[in-house]
Protein backbone atom coordinates (compact mmCIF):
# COMPACT_ATOMS: atom_id res chain seq x y z
CA UNK A 1 0.00 0.00 0.00
CA UNK A 2 2.91 2.53 0.58
CA UNK A 3 4.40 1.39 -2.27
CA UNK A 4 1.69 2.71 -4.41
CA UNK A 5 1.76 5.79 -2.29
CA UNK A 6 5.08 6.39 -2.97
CA UNK A 7 4.50 5.54 -6.80
CA UNK A 8 1.57 7.71 -7.24
CA UNK A 9 3.58 10.96 -5.33
CA UNK A 10 6.48 10.47 -7.79
CA UNK A 11 3.86 10.18 -10.85
CA UNK A 12 2.07 13.77 -9.55
CA UNK A 13 5.32 14.62 -9.24
CA UNK A 14 6.58 14.23 -12.27
CA UNK A 15 3.15 15.66 -14.05
CA UNK A 16 3.79 18.47 -12.30
CA UNK A 17 7.38 18.99 -12.96
CA UNK A 18 6.54 18.30 -17.25
CA UNK A 19 3.41 20.94 -16.70
CA UNK A 20 5.37 23.63 -15.33
CA UNK A 21 7.86 23.09 -17.97
CA UNK A 22 5.41 23.03 -20.57
CA UNK A 23 4.09 26.06 -19.22
CA UNK A 24 7.63 27.79 -19.18
CA UNK A 25 8.59 27.04 -22.61
CA UNK A 26 4.76 28.39 -23.48
CA UNK A 27 5.70 31.61 -21.79
CA UNK A 28 8.66 32.08 -23.13
CA UNK A 29 7.65 31.16 -26.93
CA UNK A 30 5.18 34.26 -26.46
CA UNK A 31 7.15 36.58 -24.83
CA UNK A 32 10.14 36.14 -27.92
CA UNK A 33 7.02 35.94 -30.49
CA UNK A 34 5.79 39.37 -28.87
CA UNK A 35 9.34 41.25 -28.50
CA UNK A 36 9.55 40.37 -32.64
CA UNK A 37 6.10 41.84 -32.76
CA UNK A 38 6.73 45.02 -31.09
CA UNK A 39 10.26 45.14 -33.30
CA UNK A 40 8.74 44.93 -36.21
CA UNK A 41 6.44 48.19 -35.32
CA UNK A 42 9.25 49.98 -34.23
CA UNK A 43 11.06 49.51 -37.68
CA UNK A 44 7.98 50.29 -40.11
CA UNK A 45 6.71 53.09 -37.96
CA UNK A 46 10.06 54.51 -37.34
CA UNK A 47 11.02 54.37 -41.15
CA UNK A 48 7.07 55.41 -42.28
CA UNK A 49 7.28 58.72 -39.69
CA UNK A 50 11.13 59.62 -40.64
CA UNK A 51 10.09 59.24 -44.15
CA UNK A 52 6.97 61.64 -43.56
CA UNK A 53 8.97 63.86 -42.07
CA UNK A 54 12.18 63.92 -44.68
CA UNK A 55 9.81 65.06 -47.47
CA UNK A 56 7.71 67.68 -46.21
CA UNK A 57 10.71 69.33 -44.75
CA UNK A 58 12.39 69.20 -47.66
CA UNK A 59 9.91 69.58 -50.54
CA UNK A 60 8.81 73.05 -50.42
CA UNK A 61 5.42 72.03 -52.53
CA UNK A 62 4.78 69.97 -49.68
CA UNK A 63 4.43 72.97 -46.92
CA UNK A 64 0.95 73.28 -46.71
CA UNK A 65 -1.69 73.54 -43.90
CA UNK A 66 -2.73 69.86 -44.07
CA UNK A 67 1.29 68.57 -44.19
CA UNK A 68 1.67 70.76 -40.65
CA UNK A 69 -0.40 68.89 -39.17
CA UNK A 70 0.74 65.73 -40.86
CA UNK A 71 4.38 65.95 -39.63
CA UNK A 72 2.95 67.10 -36.05
CA UNK A 73 1.22 63.96 -35.99
CA UNK A 74 4.40 61.56 -37.10
CA UNK A 75 6.74 63.53 -34.85
CA UNK A 76 4.76 62.54 -31.70
CA UNK A 77 4.37 59.06 -33.40
CA UNK A 78 8.04 59.01 -33.92
CA UNK A 79 8.64 60.30 -29.93
CA UNK A 80 6.38 57.29 -28.19
CA UNK A 81 7.61 54.68 -30.82
CA UNK A 82 10.94 55.74 -30.01
CA UNK A 83 9.72 55.38 -26.01
CA UNK A 84 7.04 53.27 -25.31
CA UNK A 85 8.85 50.51 -27.94
CA UNK A 86 12.11 49.88 -26.35
CA UNK A 87 11.14 49.50 -22.72
CA UNK A 88 7.95 47.61 -23.50
CA UNK A 89 10.85 45.24 -25.15
CA UNK A 90 12.93 45.55 -22.05
CA UNK A 91 10.40 44.13 -19.90
CA UNK A 92 9.33 41.85 -22.28
CA UNK A 93 12.92 40.20 -21.95
CA UNK A 94 13.71 40.77 -18.27
CA UNK A 95 10.45 41.16 -16.68
CA UNK A 96 11.56 42.80 -13.90
CA UNK A 97 12.12 46.68 -13.89
CA UNK A 98 14.90 48.40 -11.87
CA UNK A 99 15.45 51.68 -12.75
CA UNK A 100 13.40 53.22 -9.94
CA UNK A 101 10.68 55.41 -9.24
CA UNK A 102 12.06 59.02 -11.22
CA UNK A 103 12.63 56.62 -14.02
CA UNK A 104 9.20 55.68 -14.23
CA UNK A 105 7.58 58.76 -13.54
CA UNK A 106 9.31 60.72 -16.15
CA UNK A 107 8.49 57.27 -18.23
CA UNK A 108 4.73 57.61 -17.82
CA UNK A 109 4.64 60.95 -18.25
CA UNK A 110 6.40 61.42 -21.53
CA UNK A 111 4.41 58.30 -22.60
CA UNK A 112 1.12 60.31 -22.30
CA UNK A 113 2.02 63.58 -23.15
CA UNK A 114 3.03 62.13 -26.35
CA UNK A 115 -0.34 60.02 -26.57
CA UNK A 116 -2.11 63.39 -25.78
CA UNK A 117 -0.32 65.07 -28.61
CA UNK A 118 -1.07 62.45 -31.56
CA UNK A 119 -5.11 62.18 -30.30
CA UNK A 120 -5.03 66.21 -30.01
CA UNK A 121 -3.43 66.45 -33.50
CA UNK A 122 -5.71 63.75 -35.25
CA UNK A 123 -9.00 66.22 -33.73
CA UNK A 124 -7.16 69.46 -35.24
CA UNK A 125 -6.66 67.94 -38.66
CA UNK A 126 -10.30 67.00 -38.31
CA UNK A 127 -11.72 70.60 -37.66
CA UNK A 128 -9.18 72.28 -40.52
CA UNK A 129 -10.72 69.23 -42.83
CA UNK A 130 -14.27 69.92 -41.69
CA UNK A 131 -13.18 74.19 -42.41
CA UNK A 132 -11.59 74.15 -45.96
CA UNK A 133 -14.48 71.95 -47.08
CA UNK A 134 -17.91 73.78 -45.36
CA UNK A 135 -16.92 77.32 -44.95
CA UNK A 136 -17.22 79.25 -47.69
CA UNK A 137 -13.78 80.65 -49.13
CA UNK A 138 -14.39 84.30 -47.58
CA UNK A 139 -13.69 82.53 -44.57
CA UNK A 140 -10.54 80.51 -45.60
CA UNK A 141 -7.91 83.47 -45.16
CA UNK A 142 -6.88 82.60 -41.62
CA UNK A 143 -6.20 79.15 -43.01
CA UNK A 144 -2.41 79.17 -43.86
CA UNK A 145 0.69 77.18 -42.57
CA UNK A 146 2.12 79.98 -40.18
CA UNK A 147 -1.46 79.34 -38.30
CA UNK A 148 -1.01 75.54 -38.30
CA UNK A 149 2.02 75.40 -36.55
CA UNK A 150 0.92 77.87 -34.08
CA UNK A 151 -1.92 75.40 -33.54
CA UNK A 152 0.68 72.52 -33.18
CA UNK A 153 2.86 74.47 -30.96
CA UNK A 154 -0.66 74.95 -28.60
CA UNK A 155 -1.09 71.10 -28.96
CA UNK A 156 1.85 70.44 -27.47
CA UNK A 157 2.58 72.74 -24.41
CA UNK A 158 -1.40 71.93 -23.54
CA UNK A 159 -0.35 68.40 -23.17
CA UNK A 160 2.59 69.02 -21.68
CA UNK A 161 0.06 70.74 -19.14
CA UNK A 162 -2.78 68.54 -18.71
CA UNK A 163 -0.71 65.48 -18.06
CA UNK A 164 1.12 67.28 -15.00
CA UNK A 165 -1.64 66.40 -12.53
CA UNK A 166 -1.86 63.11 -13.34
CA UNK A 167 1.76 63.17 -12.79
CA UNK A 168 1.97 64.61 -9.43
CA UNK A 169 -1.60 63.81 -7.70
CA UNK A 170 -1.31 60.18 -8.71
CA UNK A 171 0.66 57.91 -6.41
CA UNK A 172 3.37 55.78 -9.09
CA UNK A 173 4.71 53.06 -7.29
CA UNK A 174 7.57 49.83 -7.88
CA UNK A 175 6.20 46.67 -6.26
CA UNK A 176 9.23 45.33 -4.62
CA UNK A 177 11.53 46.97 -7.42
CA UNK A 178 9.21 43.99 -10.09
CA UNK A 179 6.77 46.30 -11.71
CA UNK A 180 6.22 50.09 -12.48
CA UNK A 181 2.89 51.30 -12.86
CA UNK A 182 0.10 53.30 -11.54
CA UNK A 183 -2.19 53.52 -8.98
CA UNK A 184 -5.36 55.04 -10.54
CA UNK A 185 -7.33 53.74 -7.84
CA UNK A 186 -6.36 56.54 -5.27
CA UNK A 187 -7.81 59.73 -7.57
CA UNK A 188 -10.32 58.95 -9.90
CA UNK A 189 -10.76 62.48 -11.15
CA UNK A 190 -7.76 62.91 -12.16
CA UNK A 191 -7.38 59.92 -14.11
CA UNK A 192 -11.29 60.71 -15.71
CA UNK A 193 -9.88 64.22 -16.67
CA UNK A 194 -7.20 62.99 -18.68
CA UNK A 195 -9.17 60.23 -19.87
CA UNK A 196 -11.17 62.83 -21.07
CA UNK A 197 -8.32 65.08 -22.58
CA UNK A 198 -7.04 62.24 -24.89
CA UNK A 199 -9.53 59.99 -25.54
CA UNK A 200 -12.98 60.98 -25.09
CA UNK A 201 -13.04 64.56 -26.08
CA UNK A 202 -10.59 64.25 -29.42
CA UNK A 203 -13.22 61.32 -30.52
CA UNK A 204 -16.06 63.62 -29.76
CA UNK A 205 -14.44 66.23 -31.88
CA UNK A 206 -13.79 64.02 -34.77
CA UNK A 207 -17.03 62.40 -34.66
CA UNK A 208 -18.72 65.73 -35.19
CA UNK A 209 -16.36 67.28 -38.07
CA UNK A 210 -16.50 64.29 -40.14
CA UNK A 211 -21.03 64.14 -39.30
CA UNK A 212 -20.89 68.02 -40.59
CA UNK A 213 -18.62 67.19 -43.40
CA UNK A 214 -20.89 63.81 -44.22
CA UNK A 215 -24.28 66.08 -43.88
CA UNK A 216 -22.91 69.00 -45.92
CA UNK A 217 -21.56 66.36 -48.76
CA UNK A 218 -24.89 65.00 -48.70
CA UNK A 219 -26.56 68.15 -49.55
CA UNK A 220 -23.86 69.31 -51.97
CA UNK A 221 -25.12 66.33 -54.01
CA UNK A 222 -28.54 67.27 -53.65
CA UNK A 223 -27.92 70.42 -55.51
CA UNK A 224 -26.31 68.88 -57.87
CA UNK A 225 -28.32 66.21 -58.64
CA UNK A 226 -31.06 68.72 -58.85
CA UNK A 227 -29.18 71.44 -61.43
CA UNK A 228 -28.29 68.24 -63.23
CA UNK A 229 -31.46 66.75 -63.48
CA UNK A 230 -30.36 63.57 -62.53
CA UNK A 231 -33.31 61.61 -63.71
CA UNK A 232 -31.55 61.19 -67.11
CA UNK A 233 -28.20 60.17 -65.22
CA UNK A 234 -27.28 56.85 -66.13
CA UNK A 235 -26.29 54.70 -63.26
CA UNK A 236 -22.42 54.38 -63.97
CA UNK A 237 -22.59 58.64 -63.53
CA UNK A 238 -23.99 58.13 -60.19
CA UNK A 239 -21.30 55.73 -59.52
CA UNK A 240 -19.03 58.48 -60.32
CA UNK A 241 -20.30 61.00 -57.97
CA UNK A 242 -20.19 58.84 -54.86
CA UNK A 243 -16.48 58.37 -55.86
CA UNK A 244 -15.88 62.00 -55.94
CA UNK A 245 -17.93 62.17 -52.56
CA UNK A 246 -15.41 59.67 -51.23
CA UNK A 247 -12.23 61.30 -52.65
CA UNK A 248 -13.38 64.76 -51.12
CA UNK A 249 -11.86 63.21 -47.66
CA UNK A 250 -8.74 62.24 -48.74
CA UNK A 251 -5.77 63.91 -46.06
CA UNK A 252 -4.69 66.40 -48.95
CA UNK A 253 -7.42 68.70 -49.83
CA UNK A 254 -5.19 69.87 -53.10
CA UNK A 255 -5.03 66.47 -54.45
CA UNK A 256 -8.89 65.49 -53.90
CA UNK A 257 -9.37 68.90 -55.43
CA UNK A 258 -7.60 67.49 -58.55
CA UNK A 259 -9.13 64.38 -58.62
CA UNK A 260 -12.88 66.22 -58.42
CA UNK A 261 -11.45 68.12 -61.49
CA UNK A 262 -10.66 65.05 -63.45
CA UNK A 263 -13.78 63.54 -62.71
CA UNK A 264 -15.39 66.75 -64.00
CA UNK A 265 -13.46 66.25 -67.23
CA UNK A 266 -14.49 62.98 -67.39
CA UNK A 267 -18.04 63.66 -67.02
CA UNK A 268 -17.92 66.85 -69.52
CA UNK A 269 -16.71 64.50 -72.28
CA UNK A 270 -19.36 61.98 -71.26
CA UNK A 271 -22.07 64.54 -71.29
CA UNK A 272 -20.37 66.59 -74.79
CA UNK A 273 -23.54 67.33 -77.31
CA UNK A 274 -22.12 65.80 -79.81
CA UNK A 275 -22.02 62.24 -78.73
CA UNK A 276 -25.87 61.99 -79.32
CA UNK A 277 -27.83 62.33 -82.14
CA UNK A 278 -31.81 62.41 -80.96
CA UNK A 279 -32.65 66.11 -80.58
CA UNK A 280 -34.53 66.06 -77.42
CA UNK A 281 -31.43 64.18 -75.60
CA UNK A 282 -28.96 66.49 -77.12
CA UNK A 283 -30.76 69.19 -75.49
CA UNK A 284 -30.48 67.72 -72.08
CA UNK A 285 -26.70 66.86 -72.74
CA UNK A 286 -26.07 70.55 -73.53
CA UNK A 287 -27.45 71.53 -70.36
CA UNK A 288 -26.02 69.21 -67.94
CA UNK A 289 -22.27 69.94 -70.53
CA UNK A 290 -22.86 73.51 -69.95
CA UNK A 291 -23.32 73.32 -65.70
CA UNK A 292 -20.34 70.41 -65.73
CA UNK A 293 -17.86 72.86 -67.68
CA UNK A 294 -18.93 75.74 -65.03
CA UNK A 295 -18.61 73.32 -61.99
CA UNK A 296 -14.52 72.86 -63.74
CA UNK A 297 -14.18 76.41 -63.84
CA UNK A 298 -14.83 77.08 -60.45
CA UNK A 299 -12.86 74.63 -59.34
CA UNK A 300 -9.77 74.82 -61.09
CA UNK A 301 -10.02 78.53 -60.21
CA UNK A 302 -10.38 77.91 -56.35
CA UNK A 303 -7.85 75.63 -56.86
CA UNK A 304 -5.35 78.20 -58.36
CA UNK A 305 -6.81 81.02 -55.96
CA UNK A 306 -5.86 78.75 -52.53
CA UNK A 307 -2.00 77.51 -54.73
CA UNK A 308 -1.44 81.11 -54.93
CA UNK A 309 -1.99 82.46 -51.47
CA UNK A 310 0.20 79.49 -50.05
CA UNK A 311 2.63 80.45 -52.22
CA UNK A 312 2.30 84.18 -50.76
CA UNK A 313 2.22 82.93 -47.48
CA UNK A 314 5.77 80.50 -47.61
CA UNK A 315 7.49 83.79 -49.57
CA UNK A 316 6.74 85.98 -47.09
CA UNK A 317 6.44 84.45 -43.38
CA UNK A 318 5.72 87.65 -41.84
Amino acid sequence: MEMNNSKMMILNETITKKSFANQNIYIIFAGHLLIIFYCLIFIFGFLGNSAVIYVAIRKKKYRNVTNCYVINLAIADLLFLTLAIPYTTYLGLVNTYLFGETICKIYMYLAYVFLLATCNTLAAMSVDRCFYIVLPNSKLQRRTPQTAFIICIIIWASSLALIIPYHIILHMYTSNSNTCGLNDHENFAVCFLVFCSYYALPLFIIIVCYTKLAMHIIKSNRLIAINMNTKTIPKSLKTRQRQVTRMVLNVNPNASQKTIENQCRILSRKWHPDRYRDPEEKQKAEATFMNIQQACNRLSNDRKRRQKINTQDLENPN
